[in-house]
């Protein structure tokens, strides 16, 4: 389903979108809302089968997805993605740091094969993986400071070819073999495919129940939600990438059909990602080929099977991974300091720490919470009044007699400290009305 859904929302995505280097594949932002749409789909059916719940999830992801892509594309065509525009650009900011803090920790995940939390920073610090994840941080920091010194798109990939190949002849220097290799963790391991098959929407409707979808609606709008905001921040981040205004409401439109047509075919919700997309402007690329490219070869895995992946060693996978979070947060909280305020670049790190402690959407709502509060006790600390001005700067064009063109000259100039110029100034034109009455005037 999801190298499915990689060839689909790949191709359709590159092809509709308004930035030439978008990449989408299915969106990992989503899956832990899945998995809870899993379980309470699963928990609902408790003397079905193994088979039978099974069967009961896959049917309701392929309706979820349907439901998800006619949803974006529908907030695209109604025009609603400018809204996005009204976020403040340190939460742009604090959601680009917060990526690449996320892509760090991920790297650091494929090599080790722990997530990096308190508990398990003793094995990941131990001897045995201490050598799994050290070759990945330097290569990552090599392709980070090859890619700031030269802007030839053939250095990343011949970096990363190069490594592969020096992995190979130490392991042949060694006297191991590819086995022993993925048995000590430096080789992934993936099943084996037996083929590939395909599901329809029309072949899951008659499993699909409603009934159990409505009492998961609390999930199926996060689902939406999140989908909506990850697309339209996505997007910002790559309009300060490429310094390029994009059309939002055309990225809700082509990942709307994109995930639909995913729908149709059973595949699931997929859209930009900002990790790939971002490695492609890294590299150069300014054409939608890198795109289609990109769909082939999970075209090709998906018809002949991940066995050929199984030779990529797991540390360059991992420090590609760290290579692209250098990247944002070199950018965000580093180059960000000498860009923004002192207030700015605060509410940057403190989406950063919240993303890093808790997820994505709790460090969005949480900058977007304090930049709003800054933005409230910033302007009310501006003057009402813009400008404070008497006759002696401004005068009306009513043509007046002499007489009091001459008293209007004397009086120009009110006392500023004694009262505001405003009042002052009507005070003397009444003076001068009421005198001239008294006169007979």
């Amino acid at each position: 389903m999801a190298l499915l859904t990689a060839v689909l929302v790949g191709s359709v995505v590159a092809l509709k979108s308004s930035c030439l280097v978008a990449i989408a594949i299915p969106q990992d932002r989503v899956v832990p809302i899945l998995s809870l749409l899993a379980a309470g789909v699963s928990a609902g059916i408790p003397a079905a089968s193994l088979e039978e719940r099974g069967v009961a999830v896959v049917s309701t992801l392929v309706v979820v997805t349907l439901i998800t892509g006619l949803f974006l594309y529908c907030l695209g065509r109604l025009r609603l993605g400018n809204l996005v525009r009204y976020v403040p650009y340190p939460v742009i900011g604090g959601f680009l740091a917060g990526s690449g803090w996320l892509l760090v920790l991920g790297g650091v995940r494929v090599m080790t094969g722990y997530p990096v939390k308190l508990a398990t920073l003793p094995q990941i610090f131990s001897s045995p993986f201490l050598w799994h994840w050290l070759p990945g941080l330097l290569l990552g920091g090599a392709l980070f400071w090859i890619s700031k010194r030269a802007k030839n798109q053939l250095l990343i990939p011949g970096l990363l070819s190069f490594s592969i190949g020096l992995f190979y002849l130490v392991l042949w220097f060694c006297g191991s073999s590819l086995t022993e290799a993925r048995a000590n963790g430096w080789l992934p391991d993936f099943p084996a495919s037996s083929g590939v098959e395909f599901l329809t929407f029309w072949s899951v409707l008659k499993t699909f129940s409603w009934g159990l979808l409505g009492t998961n609606v609390s999930l199926l709008a996060t689902i939406l939600v999140t989908s909506v905001v990850s697309i339209l921040l996505t997007a910002t981040a790559l309009e300060l990438s490429i310094d390029k205004d994009i059309d939002l409401n055309v990225e809700l439109r082509a990942a709307g059909a994109a995930s639909f047509l995913s729908g149709m075919v059973g595949g699931m919700v997929g859209f930009h990602s900002l990790s790939m997309s971002r490695l492609a402007l890294s590299m150069g690329a300014r054409s939608r080929w890198v795109g289609i490219v990109a769909a082939v070869f999970c075209a090709g895995a998906l018809w002949v099977g991940p066995a050929f992946l199984t030779m990529a060693p797991r540390f360059v996978c991992g420090g590609l991974l760290i290579f692209l979070g250098v990247i944002f947060l070199w950018e965000w909280v580093y180059e960000a300091r000498r860009k923004l305020t002192r207030l700015d670049y605060f509410v940057v790190l403190f989406i950063l720490t919240i993303v890093g402690a808790v997820g994505y959407s709790e460090g969005v709502a949480a900058g977007t919470i304090a930049a709003i509060v800054l933005f409230v006790h910033n302007y009310s600390r501006v003057d009402i009044v813009s400008n404070a001005m008497s006759g002696a700067d401004l005068r009306s064009n009513v043509d007046r007699p002499v007489r009091e063109l001459k008293f209007l000259r004397e009086h120009r100039r009110p006392n500023f400290r004694a009262s505001p110029p405003r009042i002052h100034f009507l005070r003397d034109c009444h003076a001068f009305v009421a005198g001239s009455a008294i006169e007979g005037d």
